[in-house]
């Protein structure tokens, strides 16, 4: 009936609802733990004690009490507070005790606690498949945004918090059917391989069963890959799955690529990935936004802050984002939890919202409207936003909600619910109280900001979401991170352009942002630099001042003509070391030898190789004119090469300290700390600059890459080739001058090891350069 649907408690989603099953369970279980052990109404090897035996043996499991007297004397179990033992009791309370009482003999023998079971059932309504079906959907949202490990999770590892509750591979294999309904490929394949292994070891599942649904998800898995391939999302991994036990482990998550590639940037496509990193306990501030941080003792906002005054800290500048410590006493957060207790069990007499849409009713999982509160609670929130704001109307209406672990919402613009229930869009200062402690997770996350606020029992967290002008800042979007452990309780109050539009000037500056002041003082606003995400730097040939270059430097002529001749300087040196001390070995001494000094003969070969063809033969570098040295150093291609290799070989014995053991690089160590001065190039702007003119001459000319990657240019044999690494290399370097990554060369390069023509590149690491390349270009011309 309606009415039933009305008072039927929401145990997956209202932290009070699960609170009361978790108490009520704990009653059941110490009755039947008392006539278990007594076997007075369960004879032994009866089917009703085997039931009881049961569901007795999940309930001790799922609250990691190992001993009857340590649940006898409890009130409660905390089962409540972790998503692993709350699924397993919402399942068992909806299957097992379900199940137990509707047996004849426990209907017979157990009268009494079977009418108190059903008639609590009856007032709040059984667990529903829809409860079952949220507490699995709730790891999902934990793994999506914590990237937490199948292995830890179903062992009861929840980041840094421990639990005692497990998963058999029954639940493996539920949660990896909800996350392949949902097309979340790689989690439905981790769970299902978890489930196949722990369906060896607990025989609760067969094993040929999960093997087909494994197939099936490989299949599904694949199939979307096929359609998506230009556009692969977080749910999917970095190739197709083959169909041999295991390899999607081997396989890399799009997510993880994604997230590595994007997080800390600030444009709004990648706010999804800010969030997941700040949700994690990471910050994306630079070092300059930090600088302007700082936390301060206010005084001066109220009379009364003369006695007491506030702990404030600066989240974040320009826009200010403040976070107020311990502004509420104990006894004023727990009157707010326990007025919202009471309304939700139907006993307080402010207006009840259970089950309402919140303001992000679109982006909200597992977080529910508990209460409108317009009581004294109410009134010492207005208070306290009082003094913070020095606004006067401060209505006492407040919106509390309740996030059980999962809990959370996804960024975006900013919506208040008004308590009619309609949107309002003209919010212009958003304060929330935390009411509670929470274990683990619940943020209030800031992704272009790249700060996030802790839930702090008692603080309170405000900020200006409009310029002065009253347009929208959207830089000040938020959202509410999982809650991974616990339960978070807060008190929002959203302070609409009404309230304060008679009570403040109105700003002149249509990019001026409202400030919080330090005891009565504005500070001046930061001027912190930042990429205009809408701006995009056109490409630019580093600067060529030659009064500003090293030594050895790709961008003046003279300083590559140098570099050449100092290269073929130190090249007759090293060979001659190099096989002086290979020739003093034999044997296994040999082959450690060249194991030891193996960048040593690549370097040699690879110096021979290019140079040798450019020359014809190497005879003329000792006595080489200028001529000779203009062949490589006005050659694009051919300096390109000298600068990467002396970059990744000279400077790198220069700058490593050789093992006492190795005769060799001490010897080339030695000797390079006598000729060469690291300061004197090349630098790194020079590597820069090699790349984006071997990028630049492709493309102004477009030039084919299998010609520019074989070394002709323009129809002139070069005699230096590209390899992989030098194609993912200018292609990753490009994006620094292009914004865009050219994705071209990423693909040319996956050409050039697909083919088996080049292992300076593994395939995996090809393949993840280019769906990585793929998604940069999908989020750029979004």
């Amino acid at each position: 009936s309606a009415k039933s649907r009305e008072t039927r408690h929401l145990y997956a989603t209202l932290s009070p609802d699960l609170e009361d099953l978790e108490q009520f369970e704990l009653k059941i279980a110490k009755n039947l733990t008392q006539d278990l052990l007594g076997s007075r109404l369960l004879p032994i090897r009866s089917m009703i004690r085997t039931l009881v035996h049961r569901y007795l043996i999940d309930f001790y499991q799922s609250t990691g009490y190992s001993q009857i007297k340590d649940v006898i004397g409890r009130e409660q179990t905390r089962a409540s507070k972790s998503p692993i033992c709350a699924y397993r009791l919402i399942r068992r309370s909806w299957l097992l005790l379900k199940n137990l009482i509707t047996h004849k003999d426990f209907i017979l023998k157990f009268g009494l606690l079977r009418r108190e079971i059903v008639f609590f059932f009856w007032r709040n309504g059984w667990p529903h498949f829809r409860d079952h079906l949220k507490s699995r959907q709730t790891f999902l949202t934990l793994q999506d945004v914590y990237n937490l490990e199948v292995e830890k999770l179903a062992q009861g590892e929840l980041l840094d918090v421990k639990t005692n509750c497990t998963l058999s591979s029954t639940s493996c294999y539920e949660i990896a059917t909800v996350a392949l309904k949902a097309e979340q490929f790689t989690l439905a394949l981790e769970w299902l391989e978890l489930a196949k292994e722990r369906a060896q070891v607990d025989k609760r599942t067969s094993f040929a069963f999960i093997e087909f649904s494994i197939w099936t998800a490989t299949d599904e898995h694949n199939l979307a890959f096929g359609d998506k391939n230009e556009d692969l999302g977080p749910t999917m991994y970095n190739r197709r799955v083959r169909y041999i036990p295991g390899d999607s482990k081997r396989a890399q998550k799009v997510r993880n690529i994604q997230y590595n590639k994007f997080k800390g940037k600030r444009e709004k496509s990648y706010g999804k990935f800010n969030y997941w990193g700040l949700c994690s306990g990471e910050n994306f501030q630079t070092e300059e936004e930090k600088s302007f941080l700082f936390c301060w003792l206010e005084f001066k906002l109220h009379p009364g802050l003369t006695i007491g005054p506030l702990k404030m800290e600066f989240l974040a500048r320009n826009p200010d984002i403040v976070q107020a410590y311990e502004i509420l006493q104990d006894k004023q957060l727990e009157t707010i939890i326990s007025d919202a207790r009471k309304i939700v069990g139907g006993l307080g007499s402010i207006k009840k919202d259970k089950g309402q849409a919140s303001p992000h009713s679109k982006r909200l999982s597992q977080a529910e409207v508990i209460a409108w509160t317009d009581d004294a609670s109410g009134n010492v929130l207005s208070d306290k936003i009082r003094q913070l704001s020095g606004l006067r109307n401060i209505s006492p209406e407040f919106q509390v909600e309740s996030f059980l672990f999962g809990g959370h919402y996804l960024p975006r613009s900013h919506q208040t619910l008004l308590k009619n229930g309609d949107i309002s869009l003209d919010t212009i200062a958003h304060f929330i109280f935390h009411v509670n402690s929470v274990d683990s997770g619940g943020y209030t996350a800031f992704p272009s900001l790249g700060v996030a606020a802790k839930p702090d029992k008692g603080s309170v967290v405000f900020w200006y979401s409009q310029y002065a002008d009253g347009r929208t800042d959207s830089s000040t979007n938020y959202g509410s991170c999982p809650v991974l452990v616990g339960q978070k309780w807060v008190a929002t109050k959203w302070i609409s352009l009404k309230d304060r539009f008679l009570e403040q000037k109105c700003g002149l500056n249509p990019n001026e942002r409202l400030q919080f002041p330090v005891n009565n003082k504005y500070l001046g606003i930061p001027k912190v630099t930042k990429m205009d995400e809408d701006i995009l730097p056109s490409p630019k040939f580093p600067h060529a001042d030659e009064t500003l270059l090293a030594k050895y430097s790709f961008v003046s002529p003279s300083g590559l003509r140098a570099l050449v001749q100092f290269e073929w300087s130190l090249y007759p040196r090293i060979k001659y070391m190099y096989h002086k001390y290979r020739n003093q070995t034999t044997g296994t001494f040999r082959e450690e030898y060249e194991r030891q000094n193996k960048d040593v003969s690549k370097y040699l070969e690879e110096f021979e190789k290019f140079t040798g063809r450019i020359l014809g033969n190497l005879d003329s570098i000792s006595n080489a004119d200028n001529k000779t040295v203009e062949k490589v150093a006005m050659s694009p291609l051919a300096a390109y090469k000298s600068t990467t290799r002396f970059m990744h070989y000279i400077q790198n014995w220069f700058r490593r300290k050789p093992s006492p053991k190795n005769k060799l690089m001490i010897r080339i160590s030695s000797y390079l700390a006598k000729v060469y001065n690291i300061t004197d190039g090349p630098l790194q702007s020079d590597l820069q600059a090699a790349m984006f003119a071997i990028w630049y001459i492709q493309y102004v000319h477009n030039l084919d890459f299998k010609d520019m990657t074989d070394g002709i240019v323009t129809g002139i044999e070069t005699g230096v080739t590209l390899n992989a690494r030098d194609c993912l290399n200018i292609a990753d370097h490009c994006h620094y001058y292009s914004a865009c990554p050219d994705l071209d060369w990423v693909k040319h390069a996956f050409y050039l090891v697909n083919n088996n023509s080049d292992d300076s590149v593994k395939y995996e690491e090809a393949y993840d350069a280019l769906a990585t390349s793929q998604l940069d270009v999908s989020n750029f011309y979004r």
